[in-house]
């Protein structure tokens, strides 16, 4: 079963599996959604992240 949303956003930072749980794809997808503008945070030295409350915004105006 799906996890809801809220269950992303609450958690607001996400890792890429974690972002295509929410929107259900596949970890390539993510790749070509960066690529045309998907938010991503990549700090100097840390594993890149994504906010949950940004990606739901691209989704909903994509």
């Amino acid at each position: 079963m799906a996890k809801p949303i809220k269950y992303f956003l609450d958690l607001e930072i996400l890792r890429k599996v974690e972002v295509c749980e929410m929107i259900g794809c596949s970890l390539r997808t993510i790749d070509n959604y960066v690529k045309k503008g998907l938010p991503i945070h990549k700090p100097t030295n840390s594993a890149p992240y994504y906010l949950a409350s940004e990606v739901y915004e691209w989704i909903q105006s994509n």
